[in-house]
């Protein structure tokens, strides 16, 4: 037979092929160099927070010292900027705990078990009874699906939700908190709704950013509750997104969290 009847490979091909194999082996070194440096970063914010508990707690405990043994003497000025002192500090520990929480999440394996929702919500109005007495807020819920997570990670989303929305509740309007939960096709679909100070449609995204804080600098929180949370959905492979009307209208926390893949395996 003829040589010359075989097809032959062009160069053009051979070439398009090499660049495309070029492109795979460099996006997989950047997508590695990428996970290397988050993970890195995860432990330096850890360490770096950790590091930052003991002179936070030292600046709040010596004020503390300072304005209980020394109240009698001090004029109102210097009692006013040691109170400032104390307060500052408290809000550094505050964020402290929350950058804590925030790096510990994306370490290790999500340790699925049973998890009663109903038992999480029990322990949290537990945990919050200080906040949910001080606000007068109300927590509604019932029939609760059990699912399959963390348990601590999911106590964790759940806290910081409800911990959310009696902080931003409207002025002058008491709480009004309620958590839903439902088996769907895709796994377990949850909502927390309130009545508090809702979020303007520009917002919806960016409140689940780490330290985005809706109302600036000056506004309640570390700025990481939310962060956190979708963080922990995310590592479960779910999403999580918020839905509102806009300010003083409430607003609504949504997630689904898909049920875990299962090996299938058969009988020969």
């Amino acid at each position: 037979r003829d040589l010359h009847s075989f097809p032959t490979r062009r160069s053009s091909d051979l070439v398009d092929v090499t660049e495309r194999h070029r492109a795979e082996q460099e996006r997989e070194r950047l997508r590695i160099e990428l996970e290397r440096s988050n993970e890195d970063l995860s432990r330096f914010s850890y360490a770096l927070s950790h590091d930052l508990h003991g002179p936070a707690n030292t600046v709040r405990a010596l004020g503390n010292l300072l304005k209980s043994g020394k109240a009698g003497v001090l004029n109102e000025e210097q009692q006013d900027l040691i109170r400032i002192m104390t307060d500052a500090a408290a809000g550094m520990q505050r964020l402290i705990t929350a950058m804590l929480e925030f790096a510990q999440v994306g370490h290790g394996e999500v340790k699925r078990q049973e998890v009663p929702v109903n038992e999480i919500m029990d322990a949290i109005r537990i945990r919050l009874a200080a906040s949910i007495a001080d606000s007068g807020a109300t927590i509604h819920y019932e029939c609760l699906p059990v699912i399959e997570a963390d348990r601590l990670q999911m106590e964790q989303v759940f806290q910081n939700l409800v911990a959310n929305a009696i902080q931003y509740r409207r002025s002058g309007a008491t709480p009004r908190i309620s958590i839903s939960g439902e088996s769907v096709e895709e796994g377990w679909a949850f909502a927390v709704e309130d009545n508090g100070e809702g979020i303007p449609p520009e917002s919806l995204q960016r409140i689940f950013e780490p330290l985005k804080r809706l109302h600036g600098k000056d506004g309640r929180g570390s700025g990481l509750g939310l962060a956190l949370c979708r963080r922990i959905i995310e590592r479960h492979d779910g999403r999580i997104w918020a839905e509102s009307a806009g300010l003083g209208q409430g607003a609504t926390i949504r997630f689904v969290l898909p049920r875990p893949k299962r090996l299938e395996t058969g009988v020969d």
